[in-house]
C-alpha cells in the first residue's frame, strides 16, 4: 500500500472514531453522568434539608430575579425586568446593561410608582415601562446598590445568599411567579434545577418531587450554551 494511501486512511478512520464519540458516546456517557447528577442532586438536599428549607423561605421574600450567580473572584451576574414587562408579548423591553467594560459610564435612574423608569444619559432622560437590566460586574459595583433594593435585597440579605447557595452546592437561583429554582448542574444548554413550584400544575416541564415542596428538573440555559460535560 502506497504511503498516500495509508495516510488517508488514518485520516479516515480518525475523523470516524470522532464522529462515532461526537455522536454516539458522548451522548451516552453524558446521559449517565446526569443519571448520576440527580442521584447526587437528591443526596444533596436529604444532607441540607433544614438549610434547603431556610433559603427557600428567605427566597420567597425577595422580587423577581434571573440567574443570579456569584463568581470568582467577586463578580456578581443577573438579570431583572420591569414588573410591567410581559415576557409573551412581542414587545421588546428596553435592555439595559451594567458590566465591568463599562464601569466608567455614568448612568442614573429612577424607578417611579408605576415601575417604569427614568433613565439619565448625558443630560438626556428617557421613560420606559418596559425594561431589562443584565448585569455581570463586581459585588462592589455601586451602579447595582439600587436594583437590588428593587427586589427587596440589602447587602447583608446578598452576602446571606451568596454564603447560602456555596453551602447548598448550587451554582445560582431564579424566582419568578411561576416558580423558584436553584440551579445544580448544567450542561448544552439544559440546567438540572432544584425547583419549588407556587403551582405544580401550571410548571411547562417534567418535575420530579423530592419531599413536600422541593422538586427537581431539567430546564433550558443558555449558560450552557456549548458542549459541555455535567
Amino acid at each position: 500500500m502506497k504511503k498516500g494511501t495509508t495516510i488517508i486512511l488514518i485520516i479516515l478512520i480518525s475523523i470516524s472514531g470522532y464522529l462515532i464519540y461526537d455522536l454516539f458516546l458522548f451522548d451516552y456517557l453524558n446521559n449517565m453522568r446526569l443519571e448520576q447528577k440527580k442521584v447526587e442532586l437528591v443526596d444533596n438536599y436529604y444532607k441540607n434539608e433544614t438549610s434547603f428549607k431556610n433559603f427557600s423561605s428567605l427566597i420567597k421574600e425577595i422580587g423577581n430575579v434571573d440567574n443570579l450567580e456569584f463568581y470568582e473572584p467577586n463578580q456578581i451576574s443577573f438579570s431583572i425586568y420591569s414588573k410591567n414587562h410581559d415576557s409573551y408579548n412581542d414587545v421588546e423591553p428596553w435592555f439595559i446593561d451594567i458590566i465591568s467594560d463599562n464601569v466608567n459610564l455614568k448612568m442614573d435612574f429612577r424607578f417611579n410608582k408605576d415601575d417604569s423608569i427614568n433613565m439619565s444619559f448625558n443630560d438626556t432622560i428617557e421613560k420606559n415601562n418596559a425594561w431589562h437590566f443584565y448585569v455581570d460586574t463586581n459585588l462592589n459595583d455601586k451602579r447595582i446598590i439600587q436594583l437590588l433594593e428593587y427586589i427587596d435585597v440589602t447587602p447583608t440579605k446578598l452576602s446571606l445568599i451568596k454564603k447560602e447557595l456555596s453551602n447548598l452546592n448550587c451554582k445560582a437561583l431564579t424566582k419568578n411567579n411561576q416558580l423558584i429554582k436553584f440551579r445544580y448542574a448544567g450542561h448544552f444548554g439544559e440546567s438540572l434545577d432544584y425547583i419549588i413550584p407556587f403551582s405544580p400544575n401550571n410548571v411547562e416541564f417534567e418535575i420530579v418531587k423530592i419531599k413536600d415542596q422541593f422538586h427537581y428538573g431539567i430546564t433550558y440555559d443558555i449558560v450552557y450554551c456549548g458542549i459541555t460535560k455535567w
